[in-house]
């Protein structure tokens, strides 16, 4: 889906987990947690935090847009629960205190945006509108939400690996209300055996997701999110004509029991496009 120069992780890799990459089902979770669906947005945010980036794609003044003086031997020390660079989706010094200084969108983007990571680049309309590769990266997504029971039953994992489709279609089912029929035409599947194949991932040039705005509506979080290349933030400065640059906005099914589910995530704004033509 991404376009320009792409970097293909390398095959020793067994898989992409959901913090980063690992073998499947080793030291994850299935069951990411949630937000407490009774309480609102607004009590737990400011109103300050809706920042003017959803409207010209620009970080608020208060985080300078200029080098950094901080040496990289303080960034683990400055941020400890970040990776700075060399993860993807990418998180820069620059984007790490910003959302230490939106601590509301820190916990959302650790829960709802990270975890997708290759998944990222997607727009989906419904659960109903998925194409055949998006479901072939959904069940792939689901082999490495394997829980580490299922993993250790297995007489192989890793790459090209087979992983038991009953288990894989309940994964994706919970997260993206997939059903086992529809996510049985993704490419992946092998109806002989019922099982899925893990595969390598091949990822464009890093992005940086960045929340600008959070509220719920009944049972659903709602987040507004820019989605720019790297160099292009904190300030606007290049564009590569990809159209997954941009404003998006991602629905989520919150429980009470503290789960979710993604309902769909759609473009609303093409930055690149716009800044070209001012």
């Amino acid at each position: 889906m991404k376009q320009g120069l792409c970097i293909i992780l390398a095959a020793t890799l067994l898989c992409i987990s959901i913090a980063g990459c690992s073998a499947p089902g080793q030291g994850e979770s299935s069951t990411p947690g949630g937000i407490n669906s009774g309480q609102s947005v607004s009590e737990m945010e400011p109103s300050s935090q809706s920042s003017t980036l959803a409207e010209s794609s620009f970080l608020p003044s208060t985080i300078s847009s200029g080098p950094s003086s901080t040496s990289s031997s303080n960034l683990d020390e400055l941020y400890p629960d970040w990776h700075i660079n060399g993860r993807y989706p990418s998180v820069t010094e620059e984007l790490a205190q910003y959302y230490e200084e939106h601590p509301d969108f820190k916990t959302y983007f650790k829960m709802y945006l990270e975890p997708l990571s290759f998944l990222e680049g997607m727009q989906w309309q419904s659960q109903n509108g998925f194409t055949e590769n998006q479901l072939n990266r959904i069940a792939n997504w689901s082999i490495h939400m394997l829980p580490d029971e299922v993993i250790e039953t297995l007489p192989e994992v890793g790459l090209h690996a087979d992983y038991p489709g009953d288990e894989v279609e309940k994964i994706a089912q919970q997260y993206f209300g997939v059903s086992p029929e529809m996510l049985q035409t993704a490419g992946n599947y092998q109806p002989e055996t019922h099982t899925y194949y893990s595969f390598g991932i091949g990822f464009g040039p890093p992005y940086v997701m960045v929340i600008t705005d959070a509220r719920t509506q009944e049972d659903e979080l709602i987040l507004t999110f820019s989605h720019l290349l790297e160099h292009n933030f904190p300030v606007y400065t290049e564009s590569w004509d990809i159209d997954e640059e941009g404003v998006y906005e991602m629905h989520i099914r919150l429980y009470e029991d503290g789960t979710f589910q993604w309902l769909s995530c759609v473009k609303t704004k093409t930055i690149a496009l716009e800044e070209k033509e001012t």
